[in-house]
């Protein structure tokens, strides 16, 4: 059997255990679905209940903390202070905590905000930490050991509680002595500000509107989202306390929390409206640290869950729930073995590509039917239309794979690192913003995309090409936004627009230089002089880009630019004569598409020759190197070769 065969089958076997898995998170998602479906009745029936149910006489209510956990929030700390000061809730009952972690003005602008608040009667107070050890998760229990209230309420800076907000949530809680924590509903001020936003709220939206009833309400683990809950003191302190080994604090509180015989439960009703990140970069800075802290709380805490007393489903929902993330690690595993899986289709079996094909279908259809019934649920027959920006949530989905796959990497092999808090805008342009990407790996995914696409099209099974779209569209997305906030921002930074300046006039120059060459008669050999001056003066342009790139902006931007005027230079010098070794790799190519082997088969024999007419010039092909030789590349090259040659 050929050496590229066996990378076929390989390729098909690692591809059809990606797609495999993600079918199985996919059939959780429709489990959940399920389950939320079968126990909406009873969740609504016990919501009525407490609904009518009363709430002791003002001065039987127990004490209530709340805490805000900010830092370097300036353009949302006061409209977070004031909101929590129309909280109904007796003023002698209710204590407020702005837990102050930043280092610029706003601690001064929080200051004179919570000031506002004491001077109507409110016990409010600003807790300003210089030492910002355990980040969230430090602020949070610095402030718990300054207030002993036996209930706790925690809203980050970009939610705006409703005033009764408190008076809903308490109620479970009063009246369930075995409940440890009220999580309510993420609603969103700002879904219509661009098309990620959109397409993040729908997200969102199946998460609330779906995954969390479905868990809280068949007896599943679930997980604080870091606000809008409102906890049990008693239960927090059982369960361990707030711990920062992991970037997910809130997800590992809850599960220890269950662990110890706690529930959690939700309420679908209880909608806290908040921010959504605005931009790519804030996003994938967001989605970042969750994807990490998901898998750190996952390698910390599944042994326990598997050694508790819970169900096998339980078990099972639990563990899918925590390692959620890896659907990016296998996105990114199964696009790089499309290709050389589809390269040689006609040695795969169909079946093994028809369980791929539902695989996938499973694995991406799943999810889009919940967030299809999830708007349903939240917003009745008008959420329909709200599924026009399926495309972009299934395309920034994708797209994001790369960074993700870090975050999961970098929690599996336990590397530390900073909480990175996700820059909020509030009402104005925002004084924040996240570190941009280049969008450069993504680029290189979409055009990897696009070689299986291909291939795929020109194969003897079409119709799994289609497939491949997915892919490309998701990461051509994101690499493209990537890139125009890269350029937006370098514009607006003064120290950017000298380099800037250098970029486009150098690169123009190569493209000329390059242009200019090929229309030399003759090539290199008849005027090596000339070739040497202008390669030496297109090597110069090229050093004196990379430094102004890499000293002003950022290395990462010194590959987007490169890549293009590689590309550009290529486009405008298609005379260029391949060299010999070119021609072979070309034949060798051939050879693989064809069935024959490289290993045994030479250029000079018959069988090779028989396949140059149509693919390479005669005249080229009395000038590939040792024709008398069979291939002595590794079967990485060759396969390389193959590729190449599906599209020469």
């Amino acid at each position: 059997m050929s050496i590229l065969i066996v990378i076929s089958y390989l390729s098909a076997v690692v591809y059809g255990l990606a797609v495999t898995i993600l079918a199985g998170y996919g059939v959780h998602s429709l489990w959940l679905l399920a389950l939320f479906l079968r126990h909406r009745r009873d969740a609504h029936r016990l919501a009525d209940e407490e609904s009518a149910r009363p709430l002791p006489a003002d001065a039987d209510l127990p004490r209530v903390l709340v805490q805000l956990p900010v830092f370097n929030e300036r353009d949302v700390v006061v409209r977070l202070v004031e909101a929590i000061g129309r909280l109904d809730w007796p003023k002698d009952r209710l204590i407020i905590q702005l837990l102050d972690d930043s280092t610029d003005d706003s601690v001064a602008i929080g200051q004179v905000a919570i000031a506002a608040l004491r001077a109507t009667g409110i016990d409010a107070v600003s807790l300003h930490r210089h030492d910002r050890t355990g980040y969230k998760a430090g602020a949070l229990e610095a402030g718990m050991n300054a207030c002993d209230a036996p209930y706790i309420a925690i809203f980050d800076a970009d939610f705006i509680p409703n005033p009764d907000f408190l008076r809903l949530a308490i109620k479970p809680l009063l009246s369930d002595p075995g409940l440890a924590l009220v999580q309510g509903r993420w609603d969103h001020v700002n879904r219509d500000e661009n098309v990620l936003t959109r397409a993040q709220a729908l997200g969102i939206d199946g998460h609330f509107g779906i995954e969390q009833g479905a868990r809280a309400w068949s007896g599943l683990a679930m997980n604080f989202n870091g606000t809008c809950g409102l906890w049990r003191r008693s239960a927090i302190e059982a369960g361990g306390g707030w711990e920062h080994d992991t970037l997910t604090e809130d997800m590992d509180l809850s599960y220890r929390v269950q662990l110890k015989g706690w529930r959690c439960t939700y309420r679908l009703d209880l909608a806290v409206p908040g921010e959504v990140p605005a931009t790519l970069s804030a996003w994938r800075s967001q989605q970042f640290r969750w994807a990490k802290g998901s898998i750190q709380t996952a390698c910390k805490l599944l042994p326990q869950v598997w050694r508790s007393a819970w169900s096998v489903h339980a078990k099972i929902c639990a563990t899918l729930h925590m390692t959620h993330y890896l659907v990016h690690p296998l996105i990114l595993i199964s696009l790089i073995a499309a290709p050389p899986a589809l390269l040689l289709a006609r040695h795969v079996p169909s079946w093994m590509l028809m369980f791929g094909l539902l695989g996938f279908v499973i694995g991406a259809g799943a999810p889009i039917l919940l967030y299809a019934v999830s708007q349903w649920v939240l917003v009745g027959r008008s959420g329909w239309k709200r599924l026009k920006v399926l495309p972009a949530l299934a395309g920034i989905g994708t797209g994001i794979a790369i960074s993700n796959t870090i975050a999961v990497w970098e929690a599996l092999i336990g590397r530390q690192s900073a909480f990175v808090r996700t820059p909020k805008r509030g009402f104005g342009k925002g004084s924040y913003k996240a570190s941009s990407a280049s969008g450069v790996p993504e680029l290189l995914c979409a055009g990897w995309a696009c070689l299986g696409l291909y291939v795929g099209w020109c194969s003897e099974h079409r119709w799994v090409a289609p497939l491949m779209l997915i892919y490309v569209s998701g990461f051509a997305w994101v690499a493209w936004f990537s890139l125009r906030e890269r350029i937006v921002a370098a514009a607006q930074d003064r120290d950017a627009r000298s380099p800037l300046a250098i970029l486009g006039p150098a690169g123009v120059a190569m493209v000329a230089a390059t242009w200019f060459l090929s229309r030399i008669d003759g090539g290199p050999t008849a005027n090596p002089a000339m070739f040497a001056m202008v390669g030496m003066c297109i090597a110069g342009l090229y050093v004196l880009g990379v430094m102004a790139v890499r000293r002003r902006v950022g290395g990462s931007m010194t590959l987007a630019w490169v890549g293009a005027v590689a590309l550009a230079m290529q486009l405008v010098a298609p005379s260029f004569a391949p060299a010999p070794a070119a021609d072979r790799g070309v034949l060798e190519g051939h050879q693989i598409t064809a069935g024959q082997n490289p290993y045994l088969i030479a250029p000079s024999h018959p069988d090779a020759f028989s396949l140059v007419p149509d693919k390479v010039p005669e005249a080229s092909y009395v000038r590939v190197l040792d024709a008398q030789r069979t291939s002595t590349s590794p079967p990485l090259a060759l396969w390389s070769e193959a590729l190449i040659a599906q599209a020469w």
